[in-house]
């Protein structure tokens, strides 16, 4: 039994981030923390220097590695290229238990050794369905009414290690995508800080299931890539634009003018539609996308936030400055639906 754990974070900015390094403080257990950064994006040492690193600061106030650092704990970054630096900030804090939640990628085996009681993940399905990155979207393309957490073991597998707490909630159709991710989280943070305490009294056993089935991977879709079947019932397709949103972008929003543009999921009518399905149409209501059944109504807005990522992706400069688009993002957004809404007012 340990009177109190030791314990490094290792996630994205994000609302898990927050929630999970909330919970670690109040448990007095946070010793550090482990930021992955996103895929690409400028290189993990300059990610928070200079100019462009002082507007990143303002905008990612969920980084583990800025929240640490606001806590005075040690923080740094994993670069899977060069795991030697994080083994050494490992070595230096110490500690029993590496929690993760929302990490980029797979952690190195040499890596996980460096925790005397191992690391865990905060993963978002029940597993051992839907192991990989995307566990909510496809929870939403499966069409399941049960959506939950895993908290378990990491190996060198993805996914596979054992099992140590679950929790599910109901799944509403046409269930808000913020609403169905913050589930997840309250869930999540639920049975992490069970799962701790079975660590602190050496009860933390787990059901092992590596060797078990898992029909369906959740990857990550490619870009571009139509993971909805247009010939499936409204019902289902209206669930997963609206659902799972936050994972996933149709490609009708990824080519031509409509790839400057934000879109919001509305409801859904029946009505007589022509093929071909799955196009993006307008009528006197606005925007909607067409399905064999009827019409899913579409909410399209300006983003600045795409329309600058457009523009920095297709400049011949270093690709490391290519990021700034996701810099100016968060403060820009909002001006522009300002304007939209003067614009609106004076029409």
């Amino acid at each position: 039994m340990v009177e109190k754990l030791r314990v490094v974070f290792w996630g994205l900015a994000g609302l898990s981030a927050r929630r999970v390094i909330n919970l670690l403080g109040r448990r007095g257990e946070l010793v550090g923390a482990v930021e992955g950064v996103p895929r690409n994006s400028v290189p993990a040492e300059n990610f928070y220097s200079g100019i462009l690193g002082y507007v990143r600061r303002r905008a990612f106030r969920d980084s583990p590695y800025l929240m640490a650092r606001a806590l005075g704990l040690p923080s740094t970054f994993y670069d899977p290229a060069n795991i030697r630096p994080v083994q050494c900030f490992l070595e230096a804090t110490k500690p029993d238990v590496c929690v993760v939640a929302s990490f980029p990628c797979l952690i190195a085996a040499d890596v996980l050794k460096h925790a005397a009681q191992g690391f865990i993940n905060v993963h978002y399905s029940l597993l051992p369905e839907l192991r990989g990155p995307c566990g909510p979207l496809w929870e939403c393309l499966t069409f399941s009414r049960t959506a939950g957490v895993t908290i378990h073991r990491v190996d060198a597998g993805e996914d596979t290690g054992d099992i140590l707490a679950q929790g599910s909630f109901p799944v509403s159709v046409g269930m808000d995508s913020r609403t169905f991710y913050e589930n997840h989280v309250e869930i999540a943070v639920q049975l992490l800080d069970q799962t701790l305490d079975k660590f602190k009294n050496g009860t933390a056993n787990g059901l092992p299931q590596r060797n078990l089935p898992c029909s369906i991977r959740a990857r990550r879709p490619k870009a571009g890539e139509d993971v909805i079947r247009w010939d499936w019932e409204i019902d289902k397709v209206h669930h997963i634009l609206r659902t799972a949103r936050m994972w996933y972008v149709p490609r009708q929003f990824v080519s031509g003018w409509r790839k400057f543009f934000d879109w919001d999921v509305l409801g859904h009518e029946l009505c007589h539609q022509e093929a071909p399905y799955g196009g993006l149409r307008w009528d006197r209501k606005g925007f909607y996308l067409a399905h064999f059944q009827g019409k899913i109504r579409i909410r399209i807005r300006a983003s600045v936030r795409r329309m600058l990522g457009y523009v920095m992706k297709r400049l011949t400069i270093p690709r490391a400055k290519r990021g700034l688009y996701l810099l100016w993002a968060p403060l820009l957004d909002p001006m522009a639906e300002l304007c939209l809404q003067m614009a609106s007012e004076m029409a």
